[in-house]
């Protein structure tokens, strides 16, 4: 039952939501409060929410496309509305009070002639910013919703690390995450995106996990991939929708494709000069209560086989293994799974420190100079993205 986490997470925040949207329309704007419509507004977009979640929940869970589509439209519709409401009342609100008082200082100077100008010059400044505010919060939502459907970013990513090998220095791993074939993207879109890719002629291409959620396009989607041709190879790890969707059909696939899944395993990689590890370890499948040891362990039967003296690159669908795989002194881990909340600012998820899931998107480091890099990913959930684009990663390796 996967769907039932996001279901119950997205319901809950819908809630929360609304309660807010109502709060701050009772405290904050009381002339508001007291017209119906503006609260009967809020009510239907909470339902709206709550009825969308279900359907998209069960779109997802009977794969009915059109279902599932539909639904998430109109649930990050909801949301995005909600959230519309939170921003911008509390800043027309906070522009009235400015304007109030300047209106009430001026009004020392004037007569009472005068004084009657500039309140009606006073109402029609704070009924334009009644306007304005919540109007630019829905644009922006809007402008969020149409970036989700614009093409994949292709963003140079260089990671540093103090004992690179020189053999490895500006390699270019192009890293696919997240795609989520049959949902918003397709194979045109994949094509699109692995032609621009190409590009940029990296070494090594590698699949952090959750390629496809309609299997029937995961053959036509590897072979695309596999036309990439780099001359280190194509390689991928498992994602937790490759067990959601069939594990069998997932690893028959790849059996077919010119693409190793590497599943705790690992293999040195030659180049010219040298040699590196690369490695890929399973995923926990659930979505939440993981054990500390299934990383351990899948870990240490990962690496088990891994001479210890070469730079290792980890595939790990979830960034939750960092903390282990930096333990063990892998100096690079690649992952995805968590779309970068698909809200960001600045190359991080605005959701970051405020989630109980850690390393969201981005570049992140630890003392003992091992690195990770989160992936936004190519696919989505729900048609929105706001300064988080999808994203197809070209990391390069650098000396620091």
């Amino acid at each position: 039952m996967s769907f039932l986490y996001p279901l119950i997470f997205v319901s809950v925040l819908i809630l929360i939501l609304g309660v807010i949207s109502l709060l701050i329309l009772r405290f904050l704007t009381p002339e508001l409060w007291r017209l119906r419509w503006s609260k009967v507004t809020i009510y239907l977009g909470v339902i709206l929410g709550l009825v969308s979640a279900a359907v998209w929940a069960i779109g997802f869970y009977v794969n009915a496309l059109w279902l599932f589509r539909i639904s998430a439209l109109t649930l990050a519709s909801s949301i995005l509305f909600l959230l519309a409401v939170i921003i911008s009342l509390p800043l027309s609100a906070l522009f009235k009070l400015i304007i109030n008082l300047i209106f009430k200082i001026k009004d020392l100077r004037f007569s009472t002639g005068e004084k009657r100008k500039t309140n009606n010059e006073r109402r029609r400044i704070i009924r334009a910013a009644s306007l304005f505010f919540p109007s630019l919060a829905l644009s922006t939502a809007a402008g969020g919703m149409i970036r989700s459907y614009r093409g994949a970013e292709l963003p140079e990513i260089r990671m540093k690390f103090p004992h690179l090998p020189e053999h490895l220095e500006n390699l270019k791993i192009m890293q696919f995450s997240d795609i989520h074939l049959g949902y918003f993207v397709d194979l045109d879109d994949l094509s699109s995106t692995v032609e621009d890719a190409m590009k940029l002629k990296p070494d090594l291409v590698l699949v952090t996990g959750d390629v496809a959620d309609r299997l029937e396009m995961l053959p036509d989607a590897l072979r695309i991939i596999a036309e990439m041709n780099p001359l280190l190879g194509v390689y991928a790890c498992m994602g937790n929708h490759e067990y959601y969707r069939g594990e069998k059909e997932v690893r028959q696939a790849f059996e077919k494709a010119p693409i190793e899944m590497m599943i705790n395993s690992s293999k040195s990689l030659k180049m010219q000069n040298g040699t590196f590890t690369l490695a890929g370890v399973d995923d926990p499948i659930f979505m939440r209560n993981v054990s500390p040891e299934f990383y351990t362990d899948a870990l240490e039967e990962t690496m088990s086989e891994a001479p210890a003296d070469e730079f290792k690159i980890l595939m790990c669908h979830r960034p939750d293994g960092f903390d282990f795989s930096a333990e063990m002194g892998i100096e690079l881990t690649l992952s995805g799974h968590t779309h970068g909340g698909q809200i960001g600012f600045n190359g991080r998820s605005i959701f970051e420190n405020w989630v109980y899931y850690p390393y969201l998107w981005g570049i992140y480091r630890k003392s003992n100079g091992s690195n990770l890099y989160t992936t936004a990913g190519l696919g989505h959930w729900l048609p929105f993205r706001l300064g988080c684009p999808p994203e197809v990663p070209l990391i390069i390796l650098e000396r620091n």
